[in-house]
């Protein structure tokens, strides 16, 4: 099969959307996503004063998200947006998946979300002259992210 423009052998790949393990949706775009490891530097200088530097992998830093979808979709997403807005943001954490398929439906990876919750919300460009759809980009932050 010839490579597609995206990159992927795949040219109908798919995100699919899980909250608690119930698939709300399929998203249009997912990025933002990253495994990324705090690196500390500690500077010491020997009893001759040379100068050392030395750095040590830190904690995990969790990414910051961003989805994608058609607006007025799934009302379970709009519902955790707006408990996020309303109240303490702990108490809208909920765990998260988004599934990337392959053309022919196959799991290729699975993006864990634990103790995710809503920190951004835009409805883009709103036009009354339009006829273009309009998509809903939302910014998920998280405690944990796993890449399975």
């Amino acid at each position: 099969m010839a490579e597609g423009t995206n990159g992927s052998v795949h040219t109908t790949d798919s995100y699919e959307f899980q909250m608690d393990g119930v698939q709300l949706e399929t998203l249009k775009s997912v990025s933002g996503v990253e495994i990324k490891v705090e690196a500390l530097t500690e500077h010491t200088t020997d009893g001759k004063g040379k100068s050392k530097v030395t750095k040590y992998a830190g904690m995990l830093v969790p990414p910051s998200i961003t989805i994608v979808r058609g607006m007025a979709k799934s009302d379970k997403l709009t519902e955790w947006l707006r408990k996020a807005g309303t109240g303490p943001a702990d108490a809208a954490k909920v765990n998260v998946s988004i599934i990337y398929k392959t053309s022919d439906g196959r799991e290729k990876t699975t993006i864990n979300l634990t103790g995710a919750w809503v920190s951004s919300w835009s409805p883009g460009d709103l036009n009354v002259g339009s006829s273009a759809p309009i998509d809903e980009t939302f910014v998920i932050e998280c405690d944990e992210v796993k890449v399975a």
